[in-house]
């Protein structure tokens, strides 16, 4: 694609995205009205409040893809998970900080190749931490916000946590790309005790999707496959 021609699908798609935007926005902020008028503090999701999003999902407008990529490689979580490991160290600190130094390109060619298959890239940012993905893969959501009118007693709750826990049960497939991130290991933890561990599909330094439930790959040419295969995988909550 030549630059010429990234510019004007990267202005459309910004444009096309907003609705998007505004749709994961406003399923947040009823979850949060379901939780608030329960009188929760707004640190923890009701069953109800899920269900809402999951319901949602089968008629959502913009199918959409939630990536989540650490930018930056952890070495000192890198070392500690591989001490007992034979590891060429210093193969492997080459490679991940090449796939660190490399995100935008490789974010770009996983975007593009989703919207060419109907999917969105969704990477989502606390709007008070510095340092964000750049537009148009970030969507910045308010950490903390008032609840939508007529919900009393009315206080502040966590917006980005609704947001993100919607996002999370309305996406197709969840996208992982780890450089070794402890964050993102603890993540990928508890969406798993969620039941989501069917739609994760990881994001290889190959450009190659797979699952590690089995051995199915997939180039990018061929991601909207993947991402039909995870899309369809049902919720198995584990206790």
């Amino acid at each position: 694609m030549s630059d010429e021609l990234y510019e004007r699908w990267l202005k459309e798609y910004r444009t096309r995205r907003e609705g998007l935007r505004q749709a994961v926005m406003k399923a947040g902020q009823q979850m949060l009205k379901i939780d608030a008028s329960t009188g929760l503090e707004g640190n923890w999701c009701t069953a109800e409040a899920r269900r809402y999003a999951q319901t949602l999902r089968a008629e959502f407008e913009h199918p959409f893809c939630l990536v989540l990529w650490s930018r930056q490689f952890d070495e000192k979580f890198f070392l500690k998970i591989t001490e007992d490991q034979e590891v060429d160290l210093e193969k492997a600190l080459a490679l991940l900080t090449w796939k660190a130094e490399n995100f935008m390109p490789r974010i770009g060619r996983l975007t593009a190749r989703l919207d060419q298959a109907g999917y969105y890239t969704m990477l989502l940012w606390p709007g008070c931490r510095p340092d964000p993905p750049p537009e148009p893969l970030c969507i910045e959501v308010p950490e903390h916000e008032m609840p939508p009118d007529g919900v009393s007693p009315a206080r502040e709750m966590n917006m980005w946590f609704y947001v993100f826990t919607a996002v999370i049960d309305l996406a197709q497939a969840i996208i992982v790309e780890t450089n070794y991130s402890q964050v993102l290991f603890e993540e990928l933890s508890t969406l798993r005790k969620r039941g989501l561990g069917g739609r994760i599909l990881f994001f290889d330094i190959n450009d190659e999707l797979y699952r590690d439930q089995d051995d199915r790959r997939w180039s990018l040419v061929s991601v909207g496959e993947a991402v039909e295969l995870a899309a369809a995988q049902p919720i198995r909550e584990k206790d």
